[in-house]
């Protein structure tokens, strides 16, 4: 029998199997393409003729006729007569263009591994026959069979990256299935089979690069897949390195996917990287601002950070997202209190090192908890009228200023005023007009920063070297001052981790914390983050381990035992709602510590509106007081080292 039917390329099973076949055509649409119609007539004038057949099955096929086609290779592989290299190949064609069809279109696998396995059994090692065996298998979930088919089909083409993509799959989910005890040996293999497809990906994405984007794009699906399952993978085996080092690599290739950040930013709880913790779930949320869960895990990161207006902005998304979630629902509301006492003690300390811009914030963010807030609102009203008072002066000064030729110090001035009002027209005016002599005015800048550091502004004198620096005349003198900078706080931070390492040495909880707390005021570090996380939850951990003690001693009736674990707890957490609880029904008062926390904030209150209303004495003496009963307490030290040196400043007036 002479070969004169028209062969089908590999490319038409391959795509018969991929995942972009065409819709079929409408049967209108078949009859009109002349090839059809020519072919339909030749079979039509001798319906045995087998190449006649076959060929109007291939124009069925190439007009995405599908239905149509599948008949058609159905009776011409009916029609082969006799047995010979001829007639096999005739078979072989028919048998895995029907095995890719009823794959794809028919979406019928037990016929389309039944028509595959005869194509195999004419070419025992067709590749295409073997991996179409594979997904058929699967699809019944004969898995035993699919491996086995899927392994020859590897073997036979060993760069075959969708292959190896599905054989990791393929072991994955017989991980899975064992819930209990899993395998660890499975489990390798498994790590192994993504560990290689990941690598031939790599390789395949860039030899695809941009002259097939379609192949470089699907190449790089697989990547990511790979990348963050290993993550997980590393993850349970307790093999973080290398877990970050996967899910790092996922989001550097897809920086827009949600599950890698998660799962990264969950491995960073586990490592104890809180600040890379909250840099994750943080972009998670952006790109998915409607995950719950990310947004919870978030908002108790931080509460570990003492973070507390950001968590109370998470669980408040997530009870807009979902009003009956009660666990967001409670956090919002224990961490609320936190949040506006923060805000409040915060504003007030801005307040007193006049940063009045930064204040304002704080104010409106307790006006955004609690807008009825009354403190809030009044330290709001005066910082805005304080914020007009110095703009308005800063700008009659810089005119007094131009009028005299004093044009570096009205430049000087001019930015001051626009760093608490940005936006206005009329400075942004003045400042565009004014041309200073860049020489003096980095002068000016440097010793201005020189001031700053002197009474250890440091952020001021960081700002003001700043300035120079962004001019070429001051550049290389800001450089030094900068560079001496960096050295004095690297050895501050330095010591403060050092003094915090100490204490946690000796259990010293609330000493540790209060050492990140020192460090705060002058570093940014990210391990003075992950420090305070981590010591906030040994704290949080230990007050639940004290308090279940307590309560256990209550029932046993050990009442001096319990009211021990309780004070324990609450020094602490004052606020520890069990532990105050149990600390009033046994001695029918408030706890010491609950009383002399609420003291301590009644008396910080009571030294800012001191200060606010010009009675700086009278704020020195309050917040002395208070430091009586919390020695450690940061802000109520700086506010009086502010107030003190202001004090100083008008009496040498």
């Amino acid at each position: 029998m002479q070969s004169t039917f028209r062969h089908l390329s590999a490319g038409l099973v391959l795509a018969a199997l991929g995942l972009a076949v065409a819709a079929p055509m409408a049967a209108s649409s078949c009859g009109d393409d002349p090839s059809v119609q020519a072919m339909e007539k030749a079979v039509k004038a001798d319906s045995g003729n087998v190449n006649n057949n076959f060929n109007l099955a291939a124009a069925y096929y190439k007009q995405q006729c599908y239905d149509d086609a599948i008949d058609a290779f159905a009776r011409t592989a009916k029609l082969v007569r006799g047995e010979g290299p001829d007639q096999d190949d005739m078979r072989f064609q028919c048998y895995s263009a029907l095995g890719a069809l009823y794959y794809q279109v028919r979406k019928d696998a037990p016929n389309s591994a039944k028509y595959f396995k005869q194509a195999l059994g004419l070419r025992p090692n067709d590749k295409d026959s073997l991996n179409g065996i594979s997904m058929a298998e699967m699809k019944l979930g004969n898995v035993a069979d699919a491996a086995k088919y899927l392994d020859a089909f590897i073997a036979q083409d060993p760069a075959n990256v969708e292959a190896r993509y599905r054989k990791a799959k393929l072991l994955d989910e017989g991980l899975e299935g064992q819930t209990k005890n899993p395998d660890p040996e499975l489990r390798r293999r498994v790590i192994k089979a993504y560990a290689d497809t990941a690598g031939r990906a790599e390789i395949a994405k860039h030899a695809a690069g941009t002259s097939d984007p379609d192949a470089a794009k699907s190449y790089a699906q697989i990547l990511l897949i790979c990348y963050t399952r290993l993550g997980e993978l590393y993850r349970d085996t307790s093999q973080n390195d290398k877990a970050v080092a996967v899910l790092k690599q996922a989001v550097d290739l897809a920086p827009d996917d949600f599950s890698s950040r998660v799962i990264l930013g969950n491995l960073y709880y586990k490592t104890q990287d809180f600040a890379d913790m909250v840099e994750q779930l943080q972009k998670a949320v952006e790109i998915d601002p409607k995950q719950v869960t990310a947004r919870f895990n978030l908002g108790v990161a931080f509460i570990n950070q003492e973070r507390f207006y950001d968590a109370w902005q998470q669980f408040k998304a997530i009870t807009e997202l979902d009003a009956s979630n009660s666990e967001a629902l409670v956090l919002m509301g224990q961490t609320l209190e936190n949040a506006v006492d923060q805000q409040l003690t915060q504003g007030g300390a801005f307040y007193t090192a006049d940063q009045l811009g930064d204040a304002r914030t704080a104010f409106q963010h307790v006006l955004d908890m609690d807008p009825k807030n009354k403190k809030a609102k009044d330290y709001l009203d005066k910082v805005n009228a304080q914020l007009d008072k110095n703009f308005a002066d800063l700008i009659v000064r810089a005119k007094e200023d131009l009028r005299k030729g004093k044009r570096e110090d009205a430049v000087e001035v001019l930015e001051r005023a626009l760093a608490l009002k940005p936006d206005d027209p009329e400075a942004k005016e003045l400042r565009g007009k004014t041309k200073a002599n860049i020489g003096k005015l980095v002068e000016r800048y440097l010793a201005a920063g020189d001031k700053a550091f002197s009474r250890k502004d440091y952020d001021g004198a960081e700002t003001a070297w700043r300035h120079a620096q962004g001019f070429s005349a001051g550049k290389a003198s800001a450089d030094r001052k900068l560079a001496k900078l960096a050295k004095l706080t690297d050895n501050q931070l330095r010591s403060a981790l050092l003094a915090a390492k100490r204490d946690l040495a000796r259990k010293d909880l609330l000493a540790a914390r209060n050492d990140y707390h020192d460090a705060q005021a002058f570093s940014k570090d990210p391990r003075i983050t992950n420090g305070l996380s981590a010591v906030n939850t040994l704290i949080t951990e230990k007050v639940k381990k004290l308090v279940e003690s307590g309560k256990a001693s209550f029932s046993d009736g050990a009442k001096d035992k319990a009211k021990k674990s309780f004070n324990d707890a609450l020094k602490l957490d004052p606020n520890n709602t069990d532990a105050n609880t149990y600390i009033a029904k046994m001695t029918g008062s408030e706890s010491n510590a609950k009383v002399n926390a609420e003291k301590v904030k009644t008396l910080y209150y009571q030294g800012v509106d001191q200060y606010v209303n010009n009675h700086i004495k009278e704020a020195i003496g309050t917040w002395k007081e208070l430091l009586k009963l919390d020695p450690n307490h940061a802000d109520a030290q700086k506010n009086i080292a502010r107030a003190e040196a202001k004090l100083k400043a008008l009496q040498n007036l």
